[in-house]
Formats: structure tokens, C-alpha cells, sequence
């Protein structure tokens, strides 16, 4: 899940299928992390130039008179000169080894793991120990010298926001448990997946346009001010479009009236309406609300015409064996 929504799949392409037993998230993360940074230690770390001002006997780089001046450091015998250099202290880096430092402490990862990572660290002794906390994951920047780190700082940035404590309360905040961060992930997933397996296919995450008309041969007024329609997962084959909207919850069913179980009301509103104002530019146009199966007694399933448009409702089982999950994102392709 994670090397699709990750466009990580290069680096498990031709590997042999295994599995490997893990008691806790944590512990798979630790190993993931600790053979992508031993690869990324035999690719490089990554590096750049710092500027530096030091006094020295010897020029290196340029000489600073001023400072020189101001400090009297002629009179030691030495000079100010400011050079750059070429260091491994990059934020990319520094995330990294308070990841891995974060792991080979932590009572969940099993100790094998944490030796293992407790190895890497040496190679990470220029760089800067910061706060995991203070970490901004979405500042950190890649581009095409460090694009290799991608999938590693990934997968650090899920176990960082695992294993922070939350505000004011010592438990976990798990991104696993945490719906708005798993949801994104899982729609991650279930558009790389179609976009890997399907270039036939348009796939994206498209924006829907308003269908809005003059009111009785007025002007529109404050249509500015509607808000975005944003599809999780849009996907196109020739005139046939198929708008999927992913949804990750601990229930995946309200109760309603009586005790009566039934759908989100907001997921199958919103999901209704994207529909009705992309049939206003496309031919044929239908929309799946696609749940992450839970353990509940009652799971969402739909399939019907609803206001002259195809909908329906299923679930995604991510704990059965890869087979089978695979089948079921195949058969998706039927709803179009």
C-alpha cells in the first residue's frame, strides 16, 4: 500500500514475494527504514554546501578583512576566511537520523531492528540532532539529486507522526488510527494503483465545475465564492467516466432510525452531486463511494440508478492477502 501511494514501486519491482511476521506497525516501519537508508548510505547521502567563517593559520577560500581586522587575528598568526562546505547537514538528513534514532529506542520495535539501526547512525554523525516534533515535513525539499530519499522519508514521516505523543495526553496518536491520515493514504493507493496498472486509462484527481446557469437571464452572483469540487479519484475510458470518492472509517455504516444502519449521509450527498454537475460536460458519468472494510456486522454495498445516474457503494478488504485485494480493485472497474 505504502510503495503505490508512494510511487515507490521501483524498489520492490522483481524482488521475490515473502511475507514476514510483524506484532506492531512500528517494527515493519523500523525495518523498511533501516534497508532504505542502508541503501541510501551505499547511493550517498545527500549533501550540500554550507558557508563557513573560521579563523585559521593557513587561506582557505576567501579572507575576510574586516572581520580579520576587527578580531586582531593577525596578531595569533591566523587570518578570518569564509569558504563553503560541502556537508550531509541537510533537512533531508536531519529527519532521517531523528527517525532512526526515534526507532532504536522505542519499546515496540523488536531489538534485532534496533541494533540494526543503531548501525546506521554513525554514518549520519554530521549531521544535526533535531526534535522530531519540529520536523516540517512538508518544507523538506526534493528534487532530482535526492529524489532517491523519497520513499524512505515517507515512510519516516509515518512513524515520526506515530509515535509523537499527542497534546497534553501521554498515548500514541497513530496515523493508522487516525482517520484523516489513513484516509489520504488510502486514496493514494487506490489512484497510483489504477494509474500503475491501467495507462489506458485517465486517471487523476480532477476538479469538478460548478454547472451553474443565469438566474432568469441575470448575471450569476457570487459563484466566486463556491467552494472546489475535488475528486479523490477520477477515472476516464473514452466517453465513460467514473468518479470514486475513498472513505476510511472506523465505521464505515451510521446507525439511523430505529437502530437502522445506513450510509453517511454527507458521502452519499457529496458524491451525488459531483456526479450531476460532471454529466454536465461529460456523456456518461458514475460515482463509487469505495469504503476500507471494517469489522462491522453491516458493510455498504450499492448499486442503483439513482436521479438517471449510476451509483454505488462497496468496501476494499486491505487485510487479505494481495491476490485477492487485487481482484477486488479490478473489479471496481466494472462500476464504470
Amino acid at each position: 500500500m505504502m510503495a503505490y501511494a508512494f510511487r515507490a514501486l521501483s524498489l520492490v519491482d522483481g524482488v521475490p514475494q515473502a511475507t514476514t511476521e510483524f506484532e506492531h506497525v512500528h517494527d515493519l516501519l523500523a525495518e523498511i527504514i533501516a534497508q532504505e537508508t542502508a541503501k541510501q548510505v551505499k547511493r550517498g547521502l545527500d549533501h550540500c554546501y554550507v558557508q563557513q567563517s573560521e579563523e585559521l593559520a593557513t587561506v582557505r577560500g576567501r579572507i575576510d578583512m574586516q572581520s580579520s581586522l576587527r578580531s586582531q587575528s593577525f596578531v595569533r598568526g591566523k587570518l578570518v576566511c569564509r569558504y563553503d562546505e560541502y556537508v550531509a547537514d541537510t533537512p533531508v538528513n536531519q529527519a532521517v537520523r531523528a527517525t532512526i534514532l526515534m526507532l532504536a529506542r522505542c519499546d515496540s520495535v523488536t531489538e534485532p531492528r534496533q541494533q540494526a539501526l543503531s548501525r546506521l547512525l554513525p554514518f549520519f554523525d554530521g549531521v544535526a540532532a533535531v526534535s522530531p516534533r519540529m520536523i516540517r515535513w512538508a518544507d523538506i525539499g526534493l528534487h532530482r539529486q535526492n529524489s532517491s530519499y523519497r520513499f524512505l522519508l515517507n515512510a519516516c514521516e509515518l512513524a515520526v507522526k506515530g509515535l509523537l505523543p499527542k497534546d497534553g495526553a501521554g498515548e500514541s496518536l497513530l496515523p493508522w488510527l487516525d482517520e484523516d491520515a489513513m484516509s489520504s493514504l488510502f486514496e493514494r493507493f487506490v489512484r497510483e494503483y489504477f494509474r500503475f496498472h491501467h495507462p489506458e486509462l485517465g486517471v487523476s484527481a480532477a476538479h469538478i465545475p460548478w454547472n451553474v446557469a443565469d438566474p432568469g437571464g441575470l448575471s450569476p452572483v457570487g459563484t466566486s465564492y463556491l467552494p472546489r469540487m475535488r475528486t479523490d479519484i477520477t477515472l476516464q475510458r473514452g466517453t465513460d467516466t467514473l468518479i470514486v470518492d475513498t472513505k476510511f472509517y472506523s465505521d464505515s455504516m451510521q446507525d439511523g432510525r430505529f437502530g437502522k444502519a445506513t450510509f453517511h449521509s454527507g458521502n452519499l450527498y457529496q458524491l451525488s452531486t459531483y456526479v450531476q454537475h460532471a454529466a454536465a460536460t461529460r456523456p456518461h458519468v458514475a460515482g463509487l463511494l469505495l469504503y476500507a472494510k471494517t469489522d462491522g456486522h453491516v458493510q455498504p454495498e450499492l448499486d442503483a440508478m439513482i436521479a438517471g445516474h449510476r451509483l454505488g457503494a462497496t468496501t476494499l478488504n486491505l487485510a487479505q492477502p494481495w491476490p485477492k485485494l487485487q481482484q477486488e480493485l479490478e473489479n471496481l472497474l466494472t462500476r464504470f
